[in-house]
């Protein structure tokens, strides 16, 4: 028979000075000193983080889901606000099993509780200063007393203002003083601390100086605890806690100007919001704190906007990606919006690994938080990520999802970029009577009459979906019809797809010499939009036009420049086709980089 293996070590939690999970014994009366392990986790101020040390603040002790309903989220409605304790508990469950600590969370429908098994430094601290002020000798008095002082460091969970936690460190602050008091007097009986300074070890000293500085005057001490203003990591601390004086009042400006930046005064909006930018910089790139964070978090989600049209969106990516880094946590809905905000501008990027789970993340919590508007905006996004990662079907589901969600909230914005974005989808996937059924849809919205850019783009696709169908008597009256609109409102993408459809059924009618008319205007229009995927289409049927006209050289020459093109696009497929042969019978859709742009104004 084997000798018996020695039980596993179970993890504890820190929560004086540091909020961590140890992957050692839990210190206390009578524990063997060990050396000090990395941390497994720590943790900081977000939700599922909140939860976690609201329960190990009375560990063992079965706490109420109505009671932390209540306590995290007054303003929401109960059933949404279960919700959200239903999601940060998973999280919190995941979490704690990939450090190897599973069933630390023992949950029924009407409470919850941490494990007994789950020790607590500060659990270990209480029973310390017990040991301390009963055992009878006066060297394991002042041993359990001198561990107690060392282990309480900067208190309980310092970076936490909630009312919850202050109470509790209020009465660990009479404990520490207590320990504090009995072993100045066990150490020094004259009630002078130079000796007890000298007995003990310096991270004590900090504790000491906060309870009045006894002492501590014209020792080493000093030097750990520097007053107001001076160098260190404290002082610094807070300096961040005074939030600037305007954050406020800038949140307010920013929302309002963010409200301008979805309608027709959003450049005005791009222009006031310019004129403020070093306020922002100064707000955004002040370190968060637990006051300010929300504040910051709030103002960084509501210029996503800006970011993008003021053409700066790696600026705000970094400031919306800093700050939700800093383990701080902020209500539910300024969460939401900040990671709607940060999966759009990565996207915008091209960063599909970051953006897709950020969007998916924020429309789950618009859906918990009932804002069907906000999870309608942020489906839309989402649905464009999927499709611009080659998600097709993905994207498909989602864009049909956004559209009957629109129809239902009556959202005719929303309802039309969703549907634009769908039929862009449908011609990717071959299912081109969807995709045009999609844009006669969005043509009859009322607002499509208002606005000639709109019906332009939307004509110019139901154009190319028209002539990939065969259909070229629609294709034709459809890309004028286009070519009419963009008059009014131009749109260099949409205008070279017009005109290139335009080439395409001129080239198939015979029509050579109209063809390279509107191939050779394609193809400037799709320079000035710097696409180029389309300009090496268009070149590609223009090289077919010079075969047909007998111009060899000229055919040639941009052959070569199509090839180059696309390729560079990484339209690799297009190449293929245009060699294949297949363009003959108009079988190459030309959406370009229209559908994306488009798609991403919302």
């Amino acid at each position: 028979m084997s000798p018996a293996e020695p039980p596993p070590v179970r993890p504890h939690l820190t929560l004086l000075h540091s909020f961590a999970l140890v992957p050692s014994p839990c210190p206390g009366p009578g524990s063997v000193p060990t050396a000090t392990a990395a941390p497994l986790d720590t943790f900081g101020t977000r939700q599922e983080e909140r939860l976690l040390a609201y329960l190990a603040l009375r560990p063992g002790v079965a706490r109420s889901r109505a009671g932390i309903v209540a306590t995290f989220w007054p303003d929401l409605e109960t059933g949404k606000a279960r919700k959200l304790l239903s999601l940060y508990l998973f999280k919190l469950n995941e979490r704690l099993a990939r450090s190897g600590v599973v069933d630390a969370i023992e949950d029924t429908r009407e409470t919850l509780r941490l494990s007994p098994a789950i020790r607590t430094d500060a659990q270990a601290f209480a029973e310390l200063v017990l040991a301390g002020t009963v055992a009878h000798s006066p060297i394991e008095r002042t041993q359990h007393l001198l561990a107690a002082v060392e282990l309480y460091g900067d208190g309980l969970l310092p970076a936490y203002d909630y009312p919850w936690v202050t109470e509790q460190r209020a009465q660990m602050e009479v404990l520490y003083r207590h320990a504090v008091t009995s072993l100045a007097a066990l150490l020094d009986p004259s009630g002078k601390m130079q000796d007890l300074l000298d007995a003990m070890p310096p991270s004590a000293w900090k504790g000491l100086a906060r309870l009045g500085g006894r002492g501590v005057a014209g020792s080493d001490a000093g030097s750990s605890d520097p007053p107001d203003g001076a160098d260190g990591a404290d002082g610094a601390d807070g300096a961040d806690d005074a939030e600037p004086l305007d954050a406020h009042a800038l949140a307010r400006f920013v929302r309002d100007a963010a409200e301008m930046l979805r309608g027709a005064h959003h450049r005005l909006a791009v222009e006031r919001l310019s004129e403020r930018i070093d306020e922002l910089h100064a707000v955004l790139a002040q370190r968060p704190t637990v006051a300010s964070f929300p504040v910051q978090l709030g103002i960084a989600a509501d210029l996503w906007r800006f970011w993008y049209l003021a053409r700066r969106v790696p600026e705000g990516r970094s400031y919306l990606e800093r700050l939700l880094a800093s383990g701080l946590d902020a209500p539910p809905d300024i969460r939401a919006a900040a990671l709607h905000a940060a999966g759009t501008l990565a996207n915008l990027e091209g960063d599909r690994a970051v953006g897709i789970p950020r969007l998916q993340t924020a429309a789950e919590l618009w859906h918990l938080l009932g804002d069907d508007q906000a999870l309608l905006r942020t489906i839309v996004n989402l649905a464009l990520a999927r499709h611009d990662a080659g998600e097709f079907e993905a994207a498909r589901a989602i864009h049909d999802q956004a559209i009957r969600l629109a129809r239902r909230l009556g959202e005719e914005g929303s309802l039309a970029r969703a549907l634009f974005n769908g039929a862009l989808t449908e011609l990717k996937l071959g299912d081109h009577r969807a995709a045009r059924a999609l844009l006669q849809e969005q043509l009859a919205l009322p607002m499509a009459a208002l606005d000639p850019r709109l019906r332009g783009v939307s004509h110019a696709h139901l154009a190319t979906a028209a002539l990939i169908e065969g259909d070229r008597e629609a294709a034709r009256a459809e890309a004028e019809t286009a070519l009419e609109a963009l008059a009014l409102a131009p749109d260099p993408s949409a205008l070279a797809i017009a005109w290139c459809v335009m080439g395409r059924v001129d080239y198939l009618d015979g029509r050579l010499e109209a063809a390279r008319s509107a191939l050779d205007t394609s193809v400037e229009q799709a320079r000035a939009a710097k696409d180029m995927g389309l300009t090496g289409m268009a070149l590609g049927y223009l090289a077919l036009v010079y075969e047909r006209l007998g111009q060899p050289d000229m055919a040639a020459r941009c052959t070569m420049n199509a090839m180059m093109l696309m390729r560079s696009a990484g339209a690799d497929e297009l190449v293929g086709r245009f060699v294949g042969g297949e363009v003959e019978a108009g079988a190459t859709g030309a959406t370009g980089a229209t559908g994306a742009t488009e798609a991403r104004k919302v």
